[in-house]
């Protein structure tokens, strides 16, 4: 499957600034060398990464959201209490996992303690 975005980058907008770091960091890391020769993989920067800077508006997911979604190789999902708390990040997962590639959505624990209810 051919994508545009190497990852979509789901958060709650009160963790905006882990976002943004998070989309740079992963846009100017390269693998190892040795590891990519050894694996076969291309060592091109995982770019791009889509990251809205802007509050979702109200409604269902948009089909410009749905598209970049679609778009994307993996989800990366900003985990905190803020995100735990967002119906967005929630229908952003359950949307991605709907298309059958719940083995490409990563977890980026920011704050809180997993599975506290």
């Amino acid at each position: 499957m051919e994508t545009k975005y190497f990852a979509f980058i789901s958060y709650s907008s009160k963790d905006n600034e882990w976002g943004k770091k998070l989309q740079k960091k992963l846009e100017n890391y390269r693998m190892p060398a040795t590891l990519c020769s050894e694996k076969g993989w291309n060592r091109t920067p995982m770019r791009p990464v889509f990251f809205a800077p802007t509050d979702i508006q109200p409604g269902l997911l948009s089909e410009e959201l749905k598209s970049r979604l679609r778009n994307s190789k993996n989800l990366i999902v900003i985990c905190s209490p803020n995100s735990a708390q967002s119906k967005w990040v929630g229908e952003e997962i359950a949307y991605f996992h709907s298309l059958g590639r719940v083995n490409d959505i990563h977890f980026f624990i920011v704050d809180g303690s997993p599975n506290s209810g």
